[in-house]
């Protein structure tokens, strides 16, 4: 089943080789002609949802769409990285308990109704009811008043010190038009661009909103369409089938850079990847993760370093949190050095001194050369004794079983879509969530001090004991941190990449 690392490398570097020689010297060209105001985006991943509050909401091609078609009261600025008036202009917090906004009384969803702070109210209470990734963000909300159709006022139990980078993530709908079953599928917001097509696994179609109230977009139309092979995404560009890509591997970007009336460009990332181990003792495939000497044998029988080296290049980093380094509250913590004597002596040490059978789970579409990430875990835990099977599973599937707790390891890579630590800690590891079995007090009295404090320094402090505490405890390996990138034509202006992978295209500009 496994080829070998040096074999596997081999057939990337000519796979790369001969694909630069197709692409080299050739030309792009706007996909519906010169002069056209259409863009098409070849999205890295299969489309397969677009309600913006349920179970796919955090997915990062669902989160494209809905940043580029709905509100949200407060966003943050991907250049600066600050939060920002939106929907709200202001806000105060009159006690610890309270946040009063001022809404503005000048926007229209494309069904034409007014947007009111009951929409906003209906809005977060959907996200709490459908119990999705984001119910977590909003339900220490315990009272929602709207005293007028421009203001909004939020109560807590408790201080709830990460509330406006919470907000940021939700979309709001018409109270209306949320109640119809149809939403889910033929999405209303009041967002630069508005809804005109959706084909599950293919593609989206938006049309620019004439009544957006930033002004409308410069593009037309923007297809977001899922082109399956890498290959073929690449083509797509090099034609002008494509106007823009992002996720592009490192074996690949030189003939992608190389390409006449492209741009190419890089940026900080909020994306990591993960593995996370079931314990919960339910097969005896997950008994052994129980012990922590397991949990660091898996990590020190990691060549990552020539893992990352090999196949990603300068497209990933080390990571050495469970967040990125680019997310506000990141804490450095001390890496697993490759050590397969030690992950040995470590299993036997367990009980384990012939290794085990387990598995791993993962979605093929999720990014760049996953499979063979998984290829090359697989065969260095091989090496100490492990024997782990390897599931692939389709998209809708793989997002199921993993609400589910069906797996044994489970590797996805995943944003910090706020850019602040508290959406990725407390949304994946607090007590609340089960997005795992990581039951840990320490790890939950860090995160509610956290939550609870208006300091941010304060909450900083609390949120580098809750990555300590993950990392020292393994409730997972962090292997990589993504670098995003990004080709677009350069008919395209005023691009402005996205840490999260999910860019808006309100402000393009398609230069002649």
């Amino acid at each position: 089943m496994f080829s070998g690392k040096r074999r596997r490398v081999r057939l990337l570097a000519a796979a790369s080789a001969v694909l630069g020689l197709m692409l080299a010297g050739c030309t792009s060209t706007s996909p519906s002609g010169e002069g056209s105001k259409d863009i098409v985006v070849a999205v890295p991943s299969t489309i397969i949802a677009l309600d913006p509050h349920g179970a796919a909401a955090v997915d990062r091609i669902t989160r494209l769409a809905t940043v580029n078609m709905f509100d949200f009261l407060v966003v943050r600025n991907d250049e600066t990285g600050k939060f920002e008036p939106s929907v709200a202009t202001s806000w105060q917090t009159p006690d610890d308990n309270t946040w009063d906004f001022t809404l503005r009384g000048d926007i229209t969803f494309s069904n034409g109704e007014k947007l009111k702070s009951s929409d906003v109210k209906a809005s977060i209470e959907r996200v709490v009811q459908l119990n999705g990734p984001l119910a977590s963000l909003v339900t220490p909300i315990t009272d929602i008043e709207t005293p007028s159709d421009t203001e909004l006022v939020l109560k807590t139990d408790s201080a709830y010190g990460t509330m406006i980078s919470a907000l940021s993530t939700i979309a709001i709908a018409p109270a209306s038009a949320m109640a119809d079953p149809s939403f889910v599928d033929h999405p209303i917001g009041s967002g630069p661009f508005t809804f005109v097509e959706f084909v599950p696994d293919d593609r989206l179609v938006m049309q620019a909103n004439p009544n957006y109230w930033k002004g409308a977009p410069t593009v037309n139309k923007v297809t977001m369409k899922w082109i399956p092979e890498m290959s073929s995404r690449i083509s797509a560009l090099r034609t002008g089938e494509a106007d823009m890509m992002w996720n592009i591997p490192n074996d690949l970007v030189d003939s992608v850079k190389s390409l006449d009336n492209i741009e190419y460009g890089t940026t900080p990332s909020f994306v990591r990847y993960f593995i996370w181990f079931n314990f919960d003792g339910k097969a005896p495939t997950r008994t052994p993760f129980q012990d922590i000497r397991v949990r660091q044998a898996m990590w020190y029988a990691l060549d990552l370093d020539t893992i990352r080296k090999s196949l990603y290049g300068d497209t990933v980093e080390a990571a050495t949190a469970p967040i990125t380094r680019a997310v506000a509250g990141y804490a450095a913590q001390k890496p697993y050095a490759y050590n397969p004597d030690k992950a040995k002596q470590l299993l036997a040490d367990a009980g384990y001194p012939n290794g085990f059978d387990t598995s791993i789970e993962f979605d093929p579409n999720c990014c760049a050369i996953i499979g063979d990430f998984v290829q090359a875990m697989v065969a260095d835990w091989a090496k100490v004794g492990v024997r782990v099977r390897i599931d692939a599973k389709e998209t809708a599937v793989f997002r199921d079983d993993f609400r589910a707790l069906n797996w044994d390891m489970h590797l996805q890579s995943n944003p910090t879509t706020t850019g602040e630590a508290a959406f990725t800690l407390v949304r994946l590891y607090g007590p609340e969530e089960k997005r795992n079995t990581f039951d840990n007090q320490q790890l939950w009295d860090a995160l509610a001090g956290a939550e609870s404090s208006l300091d941010e320094s304060q909450r900083n402090a609390y949120y580098a004991q809750a990555e300590q505490i993950i990392w020292d405890q393994v409730a997972g390996i962090y292997p990589m941190d993504q670098v995003n990138n990004s080709a677009w034509n350069k008919r395209i202006g005023n691009y402005v990449l996205s840490p999260t992978d999910t860019p808006s295209f309100a402000r393009l500009t398609l230069n002649s």
